[in-house]
């Protein structure tokens, strides 16, 4: 090969390492194939948006999604593509709320906070919401925000509820009437659901795509399942795994129950029939501030659990977002 041929070979090559040295100073990191593909993960997945069908990556670890001071005793709550909303009983003033967050900046809007006695439960109404209240005896009241527009006063000690957004019911975890009471939209009553042989009092309540309605009960320390109305399941851990408190109760969208254990500080993982599958705790989460789990809500939009936690006691109420474990393939 002639002198011109190896100048312009060498010039090339000169040329392509300088280029290559400027994008890494400007980048400030190495070009590496761990920079764009995600680790490996055996514990948990995140889900793309179409996340039945999308492919799944490795989740991030557990953090805190909200920690106001003034959130005192979180309960029930859920998030829609505007706010977190959440009940605050905040037994320590006596003075409970409906709160609403900003999901971007995680501020109060409290223009829109609304007065409860007792705020149990608050459920997704479209751009209403449902509110169960366990003071003063109980309520099932539809709000908009601080406005009450409609109440259902017969109930005794509510503890949860749940809207089925496909046939237009409300289920209501009626403690102290022992029963589940089922209403309409405008709050008439539609069923009551009092199964007999058993002694039943409803904490959490929850219903699988399988059109199932999973229960907690901290009396029979068990969670029921119910279908049309009748009682035709029960489970529970594996032992040594028992429950303790169970209450907060949620499924996700490949059927996996969720069940929270205020006194044991551990979230049990289920599949629709009931089989213990998995246990998430303070070893999984890697935080000793992770304390008293109540409600439970899968948020879709990031394929994670969200936990509402916190000791009324230290007024350390958050809520959490925590991965779910790994789905088999």
């Amino acid at each position: 090969m002639d002198r011109d041929f190896w100048s312009w070979f060498v010039t090339c090559l000169f040329g392509s390492f300088v280029l290559t040295c400027f994008i890494v100073v400007l980048t400030d990191k190495p070009l590496v194939r761990s920079e764009i593909a995600p680790k490996k993960s055996n514990q948990s997945i995140d889900i793309s948006e179409d996340f039945v069908t999308g492919a799944y990556l490795p989740q991030s670890e557990s953090y805190v999604l909200l920690g106001d001071v003034n959130l005192s005793e979180p309960y029930g709550f859920y998030r829609d593509s505007d706010y977190l909303v959440v009940a605050d009983p905040h037994r320590s003033s006596g003075k409970g709320y409906v709160r609403f967050y900003d999901i971007q900046t995680k501020q109060e809007n409290e223009e829109m906070r609304h007065v409860a006695k007792f705020p149990a439960q608050v459920l997704d109404f479209g751009k209403k919401q449902i509110l169960v209240d366990n003071g003063s005896g109980g309520s099932v009241k539809v709000i908009q925000g601080s406005v009450t527009l409609s109440t259902y006063d017969g109930v005794n000690d509510p503890k949860d509820g749940f809207f089925d957004f496909e046939n237009s019911l409300i289920y209501i975890a009626d403690r102290g009437n022992k029963r589940i009471l089922v209403l309409d939209t405008n709050l008439e009553v539609v069923a009551e659901w009092k199964p007999s042989n058993v002694n039943f009092e409803p904490n959490g309540l929850t219903m699988g795509k399988n059109g199932m309605l999973y229960v907690t009960d901290k009396i029979a320390k068990k969670v029921w399942v119910f279908d049309k109305g009748k009682i035709v399941d029960s489970f529970v851990p594996e032992s040594p795994e028992k429950f303790l408190y169970p209450g907060g109760i949620v499924t996700d969208p490949w059927g996996r129950v969720y069940v929270s254990d205020y006194s044991a500080d551990k979230i049990y993982v289920f599949d629709a029939e009931g089989v213990y599958l998995n246990l998430i705790d303070k070893n999984l989460i890697d935080d000793p501030s992770f304390k008293k789990p109540r409600n439970l809500f899968f948020d879709k939009s990031s394929g994670r659990l969200l936990v509402s936690a916190g000791d009324r006691l230290t007024n350390a109420g958050r809520i959490w977002s925590v991965p779910v474990p790994l789905l088999e393939k």
